[in-house]
């Protein structure tokens, strides 16, 4: 696979429940990476997204995803779950007075692809002071074929404020 990242928007969002990222897939691509460099929230949760399609955010039961959690403080974890309403994990949040963050690299796999399920892989880091450090592995996957032009990342509370980078690869 070529690495060669074409950067396509920065999406930011400040005390918002969800960040709704629309209109980022496009036919000019067909694998993107997405990076989440920062985050504050109001309560500690894990975060998880939905795709968005042509109709809005698909709340069906049409996500697959198997996950690694790799925890500092204590055992590592496996989730898996099939035909669930979300697809999980994309790290866990802690809140603080301080910026506490995640980071997250996400590649998305056919999005734009109307005859084809969209697959992604992710992984992330996370901190949360007196806790510990989390990190992990997930792969994802949307089962209906579709065309995918956006994500809405989600968790249980507020993101005080939420950055993605989203880049095409090339």
């Amino acid at each position: 696979m070529a690495t060669n990242l074409q950067f396509i928007k920065q999406v930011v969002g400040t005390d918002v429940a969800s960040l709704e990222m629309t209109d980022i897939f496009s036919a000019d691509y067909n694998v993107y990476q997405i990076h989440f460099v920062g985050a504050e929230v109001s309560n500690d949760d894990y975060v998880y997204f939905r795709v968005i399609n042509a109709s809005g955010t698909d709340t069906g039961s049409n996500y697959d995803n198997a996950d690694l959690l790799m925890y500092a403080h204590t055992s590592f974890g496996e989730i898996k779950s099939k035909s669930t309403t979300t697809a999980n994990y994309l790290g866990y949040l802690y809140p603080a007075s301080y910026d506490d963050g995640i980071g997250v690299t996400m590649t998305v796999y056919n999005p734009f692809d109307s005859s084809s399920y969209t697959f992604f892989n992710a992984q992330f880091s996370s901190f949360a002071n007196g806790v510990g450090l989390y990190g992990g592995k997930a792969i994802m996957s949307h089962k209906v074929a579709e065309q995918i032009t956006g994500i809405s990342v989600q968790r249980v509370g507020t993101y005080k404020k939420i950055i993605a980078n989203v880049y095409g690869v090339k």
